[in-house]
């Protein structure tokens, strides 16, 4: 299969046991607790980054109280360059990732911190928020395009459905 973008592969598959909902009107997202921005030009230029068709990185607004984000040494003005090595270009590119991430599981990331020229890393626990349960739960496997033939690989061992699309642009 040929990448038509560089973009990230969000494989959804259904229905996934390991996600059930912890009770009968809610189900358990993982949640970091941050709110973020596109970087501007300036900022981005101030950092000395190159652009490519977009700049690299979500710049943190704020993060929650008690959240993963905070508790880990996030802080307003850093920008998350990527999680896992998932490379973030947009907020979809990072909601794409908590949500087909499970409570619990540790992340790294990849942050710039104002003034720094190099990538510091930081690990990151995600906690459970409980969300109004509007369908059943779906699992999700998050895939890049070289890990893209492992996942259907494995949806198909599962015998389960896939369901791929592209992520990367806010929309």
């Amino acid at each position: 299969m040929k990448c038509l973008a560089p973009a990230l592969l969000l494989a959804v598959v259904a229905p996934c046991l390991a996600q059930e909902a912890p009770t009968a009107s809610s189900a358990a997202d993982a949640w970091l607790g941050l709110e973020t921005r596109y970087p501007t030009d300036a900022e981005a230029k101030a950092r000395g980054w190159t652009k490519g068709v977009r700049w690299q990185g979500q710049v943190v607004v704020k993060t929650a109280e008690g959240s993963p984000a905070r508790n880990s040494g996030l802080v307003a003005g850093d920008v998350v360059l990527a999680l896992d090595q998932h490379e973030l270009y947009s907020l979809d590119d990072l909601r794409d990732f908590v949500a087909a991430s499970r409570p619990g599981q540790t992340v790294r990331v990849s942050v710039q911190r104002a003034g720094a020229k190099e990538a510091a890393q930081l690990e990151v626990v995600l906690q459970m928020r409980a969300t109004p349960l509007a369908r059943p739960p779906l699992g999700w496997q998050l895939a890049g395009p070289a890990q893209l033939a492992e996942a259907l690989k494995r949806a198909k061992q599962q015998r389960t459905r896939v369901l791929v699309g592209l992520s990367g642009a806010d929309t």
